[in-house]
């Protein structure tokens, strides 16, 4: 019977659900010694295929459905803002080109 990668319940064959999840992360220093910046700071984060509950399957789920309103939302303002750009800045340059 496999446990959840996440939560470590117990979950019943065939019960589980297969998620890509973060299993790793590495931070790092490189030195270069004749360099105008002679160190260099980097990360990087491993991800991997595994076994999870419904509940977590569920919560992660919910938190990629709201990443996605978000970037909608993004997307939408930046509309709109470019919008009112092209509507403003025509009547700016008229207005300051009749003084």
């Amino acid at each position: 019977m496999p446990d959840c990668y996440l939560c470590g319940c117990s979950i019943a064959k065939g019960a589980g659900f297969r998620r890509t999840v973060q299993v790793g992360e590495r931070h790092g220093r490189s030195r270069k010694p004749f360099s105008l910046f002679p160190s260099r700071l980097s990360s990087s984060k491993q991800f991997a295929l595994r076994t999870v509950c419904k509940r977590c399957a569920d919560e992660m789920d919910a938190e990629e459905a709201q990443r996605s309103d978000l970037d909608l939302d993004l997307v939408k303002t930046i509309c709109v803002a470019l919008v009112l750009i092209a509507i403003v800045l025509p009547v700016i340059i008229v207005l300051s080109s009749k003084r």
